[in-house]
């Protein structure tokens, strides 16, 4: 039901802004340890993805992506986050900004949060199947020197 929801709101979202021409800006979080990288997988979509989310209204950039690492994989971060990349979402139905950087985590703490149904970490060489094409672009360019794109 909750997935229902989610896929619903997602598409009155990107109509109302398309139509409107609201560009939003979401952050992205690339999470490495030992050769290992940190991905959630949603309630509400298919496949693995790097933990991340939209800007709220009065929020940085940072303090978005502290705070969805903390929502999404239990994490704190340690500070400073690093900046990698801006990437432009060309997706239809979407005109929006991805800020992608490079967090550390403190600890990571037991959590539950209804939009994850999975947080898991992975060999930088073996991504899931259904890692998202985007994902394993991110990685290739920040973890195996790829060159950059400017689209997510």
């Amino acid at each position: 039901m909750l997935n229902r929801l989610f896929k619903i709101y997602n598409f009155f979202k990107r109509h109302l802004f398309c139509t409107f021409r609201i560009k939003t800006v979401g952050v992205r979080a690339l999470i490495l340890k030992d050769n290992k990288i940190l991905l959630v997988r949603h309630t509400y979509i298919d496949g693995w993805y790097l933990p991340g989310g939209g800007v709220n209204a009065h929020e940085s950039a940072h303090q978005a992506v502290v705070r969805e690492v903390r929502e999404e994989v239990g994490g704190i971060a340690s500070e400073p986050v690093k900046l990698l990349a801006a990437y432009f979402n060309t997706k239809p139905g979407w005109d929006d900004y991805v800020l992608l950087f490079k967090v550390d985590l403190l600890q990571q703490n037991d959590f539950f949060d209804r939009e994850i149904a999975e947080t898991r970490w992975f060999d930088v060489d073996q991504l899931p199947h259904d890692v998202t094409i985007s994902t394993k672009r991110r990685i290739e360019e920040h973890v195996f020197g790829a060159i950059l794109e400017d689209c997510w």
